[in-house]
């Protein structure tokens, strides 16, 4: 076999191992365990959850997931995960998720006459559009002007 081959082969696994075809079944399993679990709250402001990196660890995915998400956390907001353990990480990823999930709906969150498409997924995968907020936004406009009576009666 010539040495050119060779190098075609090695580039070859190198390239299979950083896409994750060289990845064992369960660590792939956990990858996407932590990326459908951010789904929904990614959907939830109109985005995805991102793919895993070639060669990224499990524990780093999961932090680079909850970062755009942490701003929306009372709870985690201003602390950094960049060297969280396992523990600390399960704890901040549950409530991330379900806190930034229930901001995108809170009505402290908005503005009058702000109305907000929230989509959600349902158990079978299929995406559900609400609208929350302040409904004038939208039926304003179509309502007749205020009137005040201020005498009944003839003249």
């Amino acid at each position: 076999m010539s040495a050119e081959v060779r190098a075609l082969r090695q580039e070859i696994a190198e390239m299979r191992r950083r896409l994750g075809r060289g990845m064992a079944p369960a660590l792939r399993a956990e990858f996407h365990r932590a990326q459908a679990a951010a789904e929904p709250v990614y959907a939830a402001y109109a985005d995805s959850a991102p793919d895993p990196l070639p060669d990224e660890r499990l524990i780093d995915f999961r932090r680079r997931l909850l970062e755009p998400l942490r701003r929306h956390s009372a709870t985690w907001n201003g602390v950094s995960l960049d060297s969280a353990d396992e523990g600390t990480l399960q704890v901040a990823e549950r409530q991330i998720l379900s806190e930034a999930l229930a901001a995108r709906s809170d009505a402290a969150n908005f503005q009058p006459g702000e109305l907000r498409e929230v989509k959600e997924l349902d158990s079978a995968g299929r995406q559900i559009t609400r609208w929350v907020g302040d409904p004038m936004a939208v039926w304003g406009p179509f309502m007749q002007p205020y009137r005040v009576v201020t005498r009944l009666g003839g003249k």
